[in-house]
């Protein structure tokens, strides 16, 4: 690709990025350095685009001063433009499932729904760029279809209607609505059936059979008709813009039932970025130069640094 080439030779040059320098504070310029996609590296790609754009003039500046073939022409630099919209949008639903200070697992349908939704509507007048959003759909359903099953989907659904902001399931068909609501009330009688007796119902393998024990705070005493009523008052909550896991802790006395079902499928994590990012910060712990480190030194450390992020 002709944008990794030219970014590529400004990171081997110093005498290149020096004159990108001097241009950049002659002209206002940002003084920022090119950045090199990585195809490991998540949003690489995006954040190279977006650089690019940024210094464009300064580069095409640097190149003339060197008297070397700029070979990236205006039409090519309105094919990135309008490219980096589609990867702006993506990358706009990435940051959002990659969080690990709110709820996601409620954000990947209704992200999924409205990235699709987002695509289709942009305005886009080069081929290349329709072909690359028709691709980016089509490899998106097939993603979709491949690995996530039909179970991870029920929850997926559980857990976007668990969430104040999506309770209303508009991003859904009418059969779908039903299927969910029907699905939830089979969960909530499930519960009260088995929290009869928790001590014999603590299969923590099995999703059916281990939900008394996420419930078991609940009163089970209760008629079912008044556990029905509380269904019936979350059907008639309004839709609010308020962190799930929020409003779920300020509710729970209203809803002693409906909140554990709520933090426990609003607890899956919607993407493995917590995981690798666990990873990495091991191996900044770790590294070569402290062989020794015992693993209960490592996690240790690992807990006091992922406990720091949460209370700060």
């Amino acid at each position: 690709m002709k944008i990794k080439k030219v970014v590529s030779f400004f990171n081997s040059s110093t005498r290149a990025y020096k004159m990108l320098l001097t241009i950049q504070k002659n002209t206002g310029t940002p003084e920022h350095r090119l950045i090199q996609s990585v195809d490991v590296r998540w949003l690489s790609f995006h954040k190279m685009i977006e650089r690019y754009i940024e210094q464009k003039e300064c580069i095409a500046s640097v190149y003339h001063r060197l008297d070397k073939t700029y070979h990236v022409t205006n039409q090519d630099i309105l094919i990135m433009e309008e490219f980096f919209e589609i990867l702006r949008i993506c990358s706009v639903a990435l940051r959002g499932l990659e969080g690990d200070k709110y709820a996601t697992s409620s954000l990947v349908l209704p992200t999924i729904y409205g990235l699709k939704n987002k695509l289709r509507s942009l305005h886009l007048h080069h081929e290349s760029n329709v072909e690359s959003r028709r691709t980016l759909l089509n490899s998106l359903n097939l993603r979709i279809n491949r690995h996530i099953s039909e179970e991870n989907l029920t929850r997926l659904k559980i857990a976007t209607a668990m969430d104040i902001r999506f309770k209303s399931l508009q991003i859904f068909m009418d059969e779908e609505k039903w299927e969910i609501l029907e699905y939830l009330r089979n969960i909530y009688n499930l519960n009260l059936e088995n929290a009869v007796d928790q001590e014999n119902c603590r299969n923590q393998n099995d999703l059916d059979s281990s939900l008394d024990d996420l419930w078991q705070a609940a009163n089970v005493g209760s008629e079912i008709d008044n556990h029905n009523s509380e269904l019936s008052r979350w059907n008639r909550e309004a839709t609010s813009k308020t962190d799930p896991l929020q409003w779920w802790k300020k509710n729970h006395e209203r809803y002693p039932v409906l909140s554990k079902v709520a933090k426990y499928y609003l607890s899956f994590p919607a993407t493995s970025a917590n995981v690798e990012r666990l990873f990495s910060k091991a191996n900044r712990f770790h590294p070569k130069t402290r062989p020794n480190l015992s693993t209960e030194s490592l996690r240790a450390q690992l807990k006091v640094s992922c406990n720091a992020r949460i209370s700060n």
